[in-house]
């Protein structure tokens, strides 16, 4: 004899359950997101674009995905003084690329 068959297990979420408010990232902090990737695009990408004029492919790619990665971490650590110190690194970088190439 065999054993009954299971029923079908349901891996959406049932309407049921609740979405906790906290596992959602919330309208302030994403517009900090955003802003922050901008300050880092932004910068990234004219420092790429006169890197890739002058032959130097790596770097360029570096500032594109370095500037915003550095951005999202300032803010995940410091908030909203990112806003003040982001700003300030990204023209640190920017020169010492530039002085180094």
């Amino acid at each position: 004899m065999q054993p009954a068959p299971r029923p079908p297990v349901n891996v959406f979420i049932d309407r049921t359950e609740e979405i906790i408010p906290a596992s959602t990232v919330q309208g302030g902090t994403l517009i900090a997101y955003s802003l922050i990737a901008i300050i880092g695009i932004v910068p990234g990408m004219v420092l790429a674009a006169f890197l890739v004029y002058a032959e130097h492919d790596a770097w360029a790619g570096m500032a594109l995905i370095a500037l915003p990665t550095i951005g999202i971490m300032m803010f995940k650590l410091l908030r909203r003084f990112a806003f003040i110190v982001f700003p300030v690194t990204v023209s640190v970088i920017t020169y010492a690329v530039f002085e180094s190439v």
